[in-house]
């Protein structure tokens, strides 16, 4: 079997139908690849209408299990993928009709360990270039080469890989955190000698309507997940001493600006914010070397930063006074 289609699924009754047929409407043969659907106890009817297109298509297979979130979801169906590729999917979204086809044609004949690919954001059902389409090399280059020069792909979504990566070098996504794909893609591409990019779009992101403002419970998990994304990563690289760590700091230095401007921008009091400032502090957030932010937006960080430092010597000023 060629490939295996990773789906986790959570509370997408609206969404999971049209996926799975976005998934089935291909141009290879069923018998070639593998639609591994994984219920992450999922509360609504999800499960039955997945049930039901396994009467329909042959390749689909679902597990159920206990809600862990996606994270856990994806590392339940690495482990049970057969598929000499993987490829991960989320069930809201969906692909563009006849691009397996391609995709595995690059992946066979160019003997690649990874296939990335663009992108269409979808917006109240209008499709425009996505957050991820930029111009990448589509050259033949190893993961090391790839990040010298070129924009990080951040989302999981976007590439196809060799299983057999995932599995020898176990490499899964951390749980219990939001933002996992910035700390999962950089250390995939370390283990990638041969990668290659399509400027071909492939796949559709739904970007959901909602008209709630984040919790300060969400925000809080947010700022979480950063301060384990980011210390995940420097245990990760801080006593490798090769080019791809070397480089891979200069995007964990990026990283570390984005966790600060969220830290800055988003609600949540400041006495929190202030606790959260410390552990960024100790963890060394601040130390911020080399990175591949542009002048603009390191500006626009520090505009933000002049109210945080109002507020900060505010505190400390009435702090003294009582």
């Amino acid at each position: 079997m060629l490939l295996s289609i990773i789906l986790p699924m959570y509370n997408v009754e609206q969404y999971v139908d049209r996926c799975i047929r976005s998934l089935e409407n291909q141009d290879i043969d069923k018998d070639d690849y593998e639609i591994l659907v994984i219920d992450d106890g999922s509360p609504d009817n999800s499960a039955s209408i997945v049930e039901k297109l396994q009467t329909e298509f042959s390749n689909i297979t679902i597990y159920h299990k206990l809600n862990g979130g996606l994270s856990s979801a994806r590392n339940y169906g690495i482990e049970r993928a057969q598929g000499k590729y993987c490829w991960f999917v989320d069930s809201d979204d969906y692909l563009e009709k006849n691009v397996l086809k391609t995709l595995l044609y690059q992946l066979e004949t160019h003997e690649l360990d990874y296939v990335g690919f663009n992108l269409y954001d979808v917006i109240q059902g209008k499709k425009c270039k996505g957050t991820e389409w930029r111009e990448k090399p589509s050259n033949v280059m190893s993961g090391t080469e790839y990040i010298k020069s070129a924009p990080i792909v951040k989302s999981a979504c976007v590439h196809i890989l060799k299983t057999d990566i995932y599995k020898k070098n176990n490499l899964r996504f951390v749980e219990g955190i939001i933002h996992e794909d910035y700390e999962f893609m950089l250390r995939i591409y370390r283990f990638c000698n041969r990668m290659k990019f399509l400027e071909l779009p492939v796949y559709n992101y739904v970007i959901r309507e909602s008209g709630s403002i984040k919790t300060y419970a969400q925000n809080r998990y947010s700022f979480n997940s950063w301060f384990i994304v980011i210390n995940s990563l420097q245990n990760c690289f801080r006593d490798s001493y090769d080019e791809y760590s070397c480089y891979a700091q200069v995007w964990i230095n990026s990283y570390k600006y984005v966790a600060l401007t969220n830290l800055l921008t988003k609600a949540l009091p400041f006495k929190e914010k202030e606790t959260i400032y410390s552990q960024y502090k100790n963890s060394g957030f601040f130390k911020i070397g080399a990175n591949h932010l542009s002048l603009k937006r390191k500006i626009r960080i520090w505009i933000y930063c002049i109210p945080f430092i109002y507020l900060i010597l505010m505190y400390l000023l009435n702090k003294n006074e009582r």
